[in-house]
């Protein structure tokens, strides 16, 4: 969620900030879970009407939240706490579904599969993977014995893939979609070549420090994986920008369509009677195509109308403007 909020800010400066004050906000809000494991650890079980013994074992362990609720708070606190937090583990679950599938409906289907897309069909194929998102979930519910394992697996491959991609969005202009591609490729690689003993995965790759009884990395394996994904996004970039932008690379090889193929943009013109009448806009460079605009178009290129070559047609059509 954080990810999906930072990436649909209008300006850098708002992610930055958005990120700052949701560091504050996880503190504050972490401060009530924090308060409860302390009272849980500190807790003569005993005395209580659970039955479970003490300490508790490992095997309970991941119940402590609801059994804190349960044996040592008034009925009404508990029935309001469980409550809550059986919304809260719904809201979240049904919020992640929602949120993957339309990912991959709008930015794989229609961004690498279908520019042309309707609405309508998006909708549909965010519908079909409703489906495809909650089998998938299923089955690692399932597979997997401990949700902490889950969570740590997630917060690993964030650090190891997410984390390069979004700096890079934020602070690097000639990001684009060759880096993103390969970054991951060789990122997730080095990973899973590392191996992972809490689903079962063995080590590939023997990095140094390796301890072969356990068969656990000594090495910063992970964090070595976080820079080659780094590394990896910036370098296949800049030099795909460069490649294009000169005319190296004919448009044509521009199959993500993310630095001189970019597709036109389109507005549905307002106050008119026909709704198939639009306007397209785009921006040309000077050497090999149009570049992107999300990199060098501004409101103010729109606003001043410098540059600007339009096509003239009849109503009805559709007209282009190019700014160059």
């Amino acid at each position: 969620v954080y990810f999906q909020r930072v990436l649909s800010s209008k300006t850098a400066m708002k992610a930055q900030v958005l990120s700052y004050i949701a560091a504050i906000g996880c503190i504050i809000m972490a401060t009530p879970a924090a308060l409860l494991g302390i009272v849980a650890a500190s807790t003569d079980w005993n005395k209580t009407d659970w039955t479970g013994g003490y300490p508790v074992p490992d095997k309970d362990l991941p119940l402590i939240l609801p059994m804190t609720l349960q044996y040592l708070c008034p009925p009404v606190i508990t029935f309001l706490g469980l409550g809550a937090l059986s919304a809260a583990v719904m809201s979240s679950a049904d919020s992640s579904i929602l949120s993957a599938a339309s990912m991959f409906a709008r930015n794989i289907y229609r961004s690498v599969f279908r520019h042309v897309a309707s609405e309508r069909e998006i909708i549909w194929v965010m519908r079909a993977a409703i489906f495809g998102v909650t089998a998938l979930a299923l089955a690692m519910a399932l597979c997997v014995k401990s949700i902490y394992v889950l969570w740590y697996l997630c917060a690993d491959l964030v650090y190891v893939i997410l984390f390069p991609q979004l700096l890079c969005v934020i602070y690097i202009k000639k990001s684009n979609t060759y880096g993103s591609l390969a970054g991951y490729i060789f990122g997730l690689f080095i990973r899973i070549a590392g191996g992972e003993m809490a689903i079962g995965l063995p080590a590939l790759f023997k990095f140094p420090l390796y301890d072969e009884e356990t068969g656990m990395q000594g090495f910063p394996y992970k964090t070595l994986a976080m820079l080659v994904t780094l590394l990896t996004l910036v370098v296949v970039s800049y030099l795909t920008a460069y490649l294009f932008e000169t005319g190296k690379l004919p448009r044509r090889f521009d199959i993500f369509m993310c630095i001189v193929n970019i597709p036109d943009e389109q507005m549905v013109l307002a106050s008119r009677e026909s709704v198939d009448e639009h306007i397209k806009f785009g921006l040309y460079g000077k050497e090999n195509g149009k570049v992107n605009p999300a990199l060098k178009f501004s409101n103010e290129d729109l606003v001043s109308g410098a540059g600007v070559v339009s096509d003239e047609s009849l109503p009805g059509e559709k007209k282009s403007l190019k700014l160059q």
